[in-house]
């Protein structure tokens, strides 16, 4: 009997999980403990909307504290768990206070990675941006910003740079790899996207590794290891994330990247299961993977409710995707691709309107689709269904999409 649900995490998984745990009708106790003492909060806005202004602090909470008192959710906010006693089914803050669970789950998603190895490192007006705290600091300081220098063209810092451009601020992207985004979408995309923020106005630097922060007391200037040098009055810096195994101990398999799950999000330890940014998890292709994105926490939360309550009851075969939102540029990716064997492109570059497939062994693996709504239900369908496509077919505008998916479906 399962009298007892505590979750460790209140990020989207987290919250979505204890949301989902009520809409289907469980109704004995749940708490959700995080080591922010902040309701729950939405994370993309942080880059974007919150960032700019055009959200205020009560829009950016996923629910109002009513919501958990009308739920009967007991908040453990600004608490930190520091270690899982498995046999005796508790969790233990670091005040070394113990919780007992029948069922947990871990939702503890990922922590910032900062430069924390090179001269200046520590010096004031340097922010990074992965928290509420850092959300509010960023927009409070960014009204004054003259120039600013981004370190890491992903899609935090390409979004950032995107809104602050918006409000007229100097901005310089430093990118280590030739091209931005190039790992994920490959040279050809991220030198497109590259183009739209280089005709926005955006400084964007690539091969571009800091070297050292100068400045008094103040950032002042970024230098970077061939001796460039790029003054500003404020760093973001945007260089990924990792994840934090600490809670894993010596029972709960994980490879150092995620907790490892099944299809059921259950991790290798009865009744603990995990999701969002902290679990891998077995992709369609066979390979285990973890994602770092909204929708994927949000479904993957869902599905571990539902499994935690009823055993074994829905699968987690979601289709990975995540969105960006720079200027006017709408991106939308499907899949989850590390290598493939060719692309095709389908639309107009030029109309900035189009979608583009990326296929292995003739199989639509991943697309990323920019400002072409229609095509968002059809690519999903030709990912899901797995099935050889024709190549030529599936670059011909004259062929509705629609149709393709229908047709390789039958």
């Amino acid at each position: 009997m399962t009298d007892k649900i505590v979750v460790i995490g209140a990020g989207i998984a987290g919250f979505n999980a204890v949301k989902e745990l009520r809409r289907i009708g469980y109704d004995k106790s749940i708490t959700l403990i995080d080591e922010s003492p902040d309701l729950p909060y939405d994370r993309p806005p942080m880059s974007k909307e919150y960032l700019r202004g055009e959200m205020s602090d009560e829009e950016i909470l996923l629910e109002p504290a009513s919501f958990y008192e009308e739920n009967d959710i007991e908040l453990l906010l600004g608490k930190a768990v520091v270690d899982i006693d498995i046999d005796g089914k508790k969790v233990v803050f670091d005040s070394g206070k113990k919780v007992s669970w029948d069922k947990l789950l871990i939702t503890t998603g990922s922590k910032v990675r900062k430069l924390t190895n090179i001269s200046g490192c520590d010096l004031n007006g340097i922010h990074y941006l992965k928290n509420i705290d850092d959300a509010q600091l960023l927009r409070e300081q960014v009204k004054d910003f003259k120039k600013l220098v981004i370190v890491g063209g992903g899609f935090i810092g390409l979004e950032v740079a995107a809104s602050c451009r918006e409000m007229g601020i100097d901005v310089t992207v430093l990118e280590a790899a030739q091209t931005p985004l190039s790992r994920v979408l490959g040279p050809e995309m991220g030198e497109i996207i590259a183009g739209v923020h280089r005709e926005k106005g955006v400084h964007l630097m690539t091969e571009q590794i800091v070297n050292e922060f100068q400045g008094t007391d103040k950032v002042e200037a970024v230098v970077t290891k061939n001796g460039d040098r790029y003054e500003c009055d404020a760093v973001l810096v945007g260089i990924g994330v990792f994840t934090d195994m600490s809670l894993a101990g010596e029972h709960l398999k994980h490879n150092n990247n995620g907790y490892i799950i099944n299809e059921y999000c259950e991790t290798s330890v009865k009744d603990i299961y995990a999701a969002g940014d902290c679990a891998e998890w077995k992709y369609n292709n066979g390979d285990y993977i973890r994602v770092e994105h909204w929708d994927h926490a949000m479904n993957q939360g869902i599905c571990a409710a539902n499994n935690i309550v009823n055993n074994e009851c829905m699968l987690f075969d979601t289709t990975p995707y995540f969105w960006s939102d720079q200027y006017d540029l709408s991106l939308q990716y499907f899949g989850h691709v590390k290598e493939w064997d060719e692309t095709v492109l389908r639309g107009s570059v030029e109309d900035v309107q189009f979608t583009q497939f990326y296929l292995k062994d003739n199989k639509v693996e991943g697309a990323l689709i920019i400002n072409d709504g229609k095509a968002v239900l059809p690519t999903r369908k030709l990912i899901m269904q797995g099935t050889e496509v024709n190549a030529d077919d599936l670059g011909n505008d004259d062929i509705p999409l629609k149709k393709l998916a229908r047709k390789v479906r039958n």
